[in-house]
């Protein structure tokens, strides 16, 4: 079927043709369903459906026009150039096949893409969630007003910086590859993060996460057995529980790091004012000098030295192991350590503030 002429064309009960429909002018309307594999809307025609599913889930869809969804629906493939535009409403539309849409969707519904190797490249004002499903590798060269959601089994890439609304929620428990900066409200996340680029949002959630890419400032939470190979610029750090592995670098000087249960690995460097480690939980370090030569250290669970270490003050009721490596406290204000230096290292007391250990100390 060819519809051509500016008048419109509705085809109430739709048809079972399994040609190709060529909308060419004005508008075809189907208040039917749609049997046909292959749809081609041309720049300046309109395609318009009154209800839910009347196209066939294995379209190929080409817009270079306008298509306006009456209901949710589900199609194969998308494509069409920058002069398209899918105006979804309040509906949802799944995209199962290949696609490489550079045209806008717009509205208040949901997009959900999977399995099938997608693009999307228009500037997209739709605000609903953007759906990674499992089985998909979807690259947004252009942008999303809504929320973003990563499902386990799936793929994002964002083609260059700031793809997604500075408003969004962004929850990845597949893979997120980033290239850039990318600013979000909150980020939560069980899968992995890559890329030279950096998210940055007010709340960060960590549940056994990989992070091998930069997070920005804002709150930082860590539970599960989680792994930051990036640098971090979060202005609080708390590991809630399981192990936080810090291969890369939390790099705010005045931030401040709390471990409220299992443990902080800091194998890498921390740039911070206060580290507070609860009781029963612990940090480790790998190496030597991982800790701000300032930073004012709380050890009431278990503190265990990887090499030699500066610290600035000294509180505390827990254990510090030295491991036989020695620590040197820079104290700036009166102090009280009630806990156990151990190991065969020694201390070094600096500053003209007063320490006191409370309890005595068995180190060697």
């Amino acid at each position: 079927l060819t519809k051509r002429g500016e008048a419109a064309l509705t085809l109430a009960n739709g048809s079972d043709f399994t040609g190709e429909a060529n909308i060419e002018q004005g508008t075809l309307t189907l208040s039917g369903a749609l049997a046909t594999n292959v749809i081609n809307v041309a720049n300046g025609a309109t395609l318009t459906t009154t209800a839910a599913d009347l196209l066939s889930d294995g379209a190929t869809l080409t817009n270079d026009g306008t298509i306006n969804l009456g209901g949710n629906d589900t199609i194969s493939n998308l494509l069409g150039s920058d002069t398209g535009a899918v105006n979804i409403g309040a509906n949802d539309l799944l995209l199962t096949g290949g696609v490489d849409y550079q045209g806008r969707i717009n509205g208040t519904g949901s997009v959900s893409t999977g399995p099938g190797d997608l693009i999307l490249g228009g500037e997209n004002t739709f605000t609903g969630n953007l759906v990674v499903l499992n089985g998909s590798t979807t690259t947004l060269d252009g942008s999303v007003d809504g929320s973003v959601d990563v499902n386990a089994g799936g793929e994002l890439t964002l083609g260059s910086a700031e793809r997604i609304a500075d408003g969004a929620e962004l929850n990845v428990d597949g893979i997120l590859n980033t290239n850039g900066t990318e600013s979000v409200n909150a980020l939560t996340a069980t899968g992995t993060l890559n890329g030279e680029g950096t998210v940055s949002a007010l709340t960060t959630e960590l549940n056994g996460a990989t992070v091998n890419a930069n997070l920005g400032d804002g709150t930082l939470a860590s539970n599960g057995d989680t792994t930051l190979n990036g640098n971090s610029a979060a202005d609080s750090i708390t590991v809630e529980g399981g192990t936080l592995t810090l291969d890369g670098a939390l790099t705010n000087n005045a931030a401040s790091v709390t471990v409220e249960n299992g443990t902080l690995a800091a194998n890498g460097s921390v740039a911070a004012s206060s580290i507070d480690v609860q009781a029963g939980a612990n940090l480790t370090t790998g190496e030597a000098e991982r800790l701000n030569d300032g930073v004012a250290l709380n050890a009431d669970g278990t503190v265990s030295l990887g090499g030699a270490e500066t610290i600035g003050d000294l509180s505390g009721s827990g254990t510090i192991a030295n491991n036989g490596h020695d620590l040197t406290v820079n104290q700036s204000s009166d102090r009280s350590f009630s806990g156990n230096l151990t190991g065969a290292g020694g201390l070094t007391k600096r500053g003209e503030a007063a320490l006191t250990l409370a309890n005595g100390s068995d180190f060697t």
